[in-house]
């Protein structure tokens, strides 16, 4: 999904896979933001210290107590510190 409601609670599921026999330990960091440009405020950030053996699964969210401002939001995953991927969103 890419559109959500204010009152939403956003999950983001990572599949990992990984051949066997090379199975590694690494630093999953994920970066919850809002907005574009100079009004991009940081949000949320994780980071999950993991083990990669085969086929998995992580999960991550993010809730407001109160209710999201409508607008762009974005997730980026990071793996050992580099940018593997972004994902753009939208509450409306």
């Amino acid at each position: 999904m890419t559109t959500f409601r204010p009152e939403d609670t956003i999950s983001l599921c990572i599949t990992t896979v990984v051949s066997p026999g090379a199975a590694r330990s690494a630093t999953i960091g994920i970066w919850w933001t809002y907005g574009e440009g100079e009004t991009l405020r940081s949000l949320k950030t994780d980071v999950a210290e993991m083990f990669f053996d085969g086929e998995g699964r992580s999960v991550f969210t993010i809730e407001n107590p109160r209710t999201w401002p409508l607008g762009s939001y974005h997730v980026e995953v990071f793996l050992d510190g580099v940018s593997v991927g972004r994902k753009d969103f939208t509450i409306q």
